[in-house]
């Protein structure tokens, strides 16, 4: 398309020249075109291309201003990428399903499966199985599954409860019960941080370890806890019952319950023994004490209550390191969780 317009002579207009059109008595009515050509003695000024065009023109004759037009800058910054939108969207981590038929009949005291079919773009991994009905992630994870059903009126007759449920690793093994595969360590312990900023190792574990029960350290639930005090003796894990300290072991009574247990000749220079009453052979049985962190177990209770005072708790002086060794307490100023092996291959420890 061309226009053609009479302008001033001896201009500097020349062929590309952008320029910019507006109505002299309608300044509402504009556009931009290029030069193709222009006479000088004239005034003759030929425009092809025009774009950006407002108004229209319909008002009759008028008289127009031409002007150059300002070159096109280069293209500015982008923005910064929006929020994303509310709900679900597209990722390498989402899966979404729907009813594969308008309408399904769940049959009368029938466990049936849900049909059911990805939602179109929102399953990127192929995680969802439409001919098994089945969600199988390849990413190890943690994933949140909800789901839900509507239904519509029974059947007349029918009577029992109507619910939903998830069938979970029903071909597959659960990793917290298969201990072969999963993130729980091996050989690990943990150490605690003294009033001396010197890391030391409070308790640690390998692959033979068990609880008294013979059951794995680590329970279903991942759960481990322990606690500070002395040694109790195998024998009497069951009955255990500590009563006192005494001075002397001429202070012992002369008979007593099984487990009942005291703590004799301990001071500050003394670690002590520990006496514990053996029912059948109707004596004290002595043994060392050993103070330190050690794996509480379900029938751990009798252990509990054994501190006596914060305020100036009991210890004594370590021979070998001169180490204050508290009797009922220990002081930590950290504590750190260390790994050696996994028991699953190639399986990460996450604290």
């Amino acid at each position: 398309m061309a226009i053609g317009l009479v302008v001033g002579k001896n201009l500097a207009y020349i062929p590309g020249n952008g320029v910019l059109v507006i109505g002299s008595a309608y300044p509402a009515n504009r556009f931009e075109a290029t030069v193709s050509s222009y006479v000088a003695a004239t005034g003759a000024l030929t425009l092809t291309n025009p774009v950006n065009i407002l108004g229209s023109f319909t008002q009759g004759n008028d008289f127009y201003n031409v002007s150059l037009n300002g070159i096109d800058g280069a293209t500015g910054l982008t923005g910064a990428t929006g929020a994303p939108g509310v709900g679900y969207y597209p990722g390498n981590y989402v899966a979404q399903g729907y009813l594969a038929n308008a309408t399904q009949t769940i049959p009368y005291q029938s466990d049936t499966i849900i049909n059911f079919v990805t939602l179109a773009g929102y399953d990127p991994q192929g995680w969802i199985n439409p001919s098994t009905n089945a969600f199988k992630p390849t990413i190890p994870g943690y994933y949140l599954i909800s789901f839900s059903v509507w239904f519509s009126i029974a059947a007349s007759g029918s009577v029992g409860q109507i619910n939903i449920q998830i069938n979970k690793n029903e071909t597959g093994t659960d990793p917290l019960l298969d201990r072969s595969i999963s993130s729980i360590p091996k050989r690990w312990g943990i150490e605690y941080l003294d009033e001396n900023n010197i890391w030391n190792t409070a308790i640690e574990f390998n692959e033979d370890s068990t609880r008294t029960d013979g059951s794995p350290i680590f329970p279903w639930d991942g759960y481990l806890e322990l606690y500070y005090g002395f040694r109790i003796p195998d024998k009497y894990k069951e009955s255990f019952h500590f009563i006192d300290y005494l001075s002397s072991d001429i202070l012992l009574p002369s008979s007593s319950y099984e487990g009942d247990s005291y703590i004799v000749g301990a001071s500050s220079a003394s670690v002590g023994t520990v006496y514990t009453w053996n029912s059948d052979e109707q004596k004290w049985d002595s043994n060392n004490l050993e103070y330190g962190f050690y794996l509480s177990e379900d029938n751990d209770t009798k252990r509990i209550g054994i501190i006596e005072s914060l305020v100036n708790p009991r210890y004594y002086n370590d021979p070998q390191t001169g180490r204050k060794i508290y009797r009922d307490v220990s002081m930590i100023k950290g504590i750190r969780v260390f790994v050696k092996t996994m028991t699953g291959p190639q399986t990460t420890f996450v604290s």
